[in-house]
């Protein structure tokens, strides 16, 4: 009986260590908000992902990489199938204070654009987490 209930309570212990599934938006290095988000990764019930740009970067022409992601054992596994592109506009300075640059692309629309050969990315929960003593 005594091993029954080790073996349970192993069980349910090693569910809450190394989730099933993700659900939310997971703000990349740090805890404050400003106008824009910082990058981010947003996972939904559907088991697909958007990782979004830091909103502040005025230069990325990409946005969004999304895709579906799966968990297994420790890392979870990425299939990016999209990406959501600015396209045209000109660079000019921009207009309002933006934290990594001074520059921005304005007047570009935006445009999902399909990942012709998708392939896993495997990524280690202690890399996205950024946990230093995760075993």
């Amino acid at each position: 009986m005594k091993k029954i209930i080790v073996f349970i309570g192993l069980f349910i212990f090693s569910q809450t260590i190394i989730p099933q599934s993700i659900i939310g938006i997971l703000q990349m290095d740090t805890p404050e908000q400003s106008s824009g988000y910082p990058e981010s990764y947003r996972f939904y019930k559907n088991g697909s992902f958007e990782y979004h740009v830091n909103e502040e970067d005025g230069l990325s022409r990409i946005r969004i990489i999304g895709g579906n992601y799966s968990i297994k054992k420790d890392s979870i596994i990425f299939i990016a199938y999209y990406t959501v592109e600015e396209m045209g506009g000109h660079v000019e300075m921009s207009e309002i204070y933006a934290r990594n640059n001074t520059w921005s692309i304005e007047n570009c629309e935006e445009k999902k654009i399909l990942i012709e050969k998708p392939k896993n990315e495997i990524c280690p929960f202690r890399k996205i987490f950024k946990i230093n003593n995760y075993d």
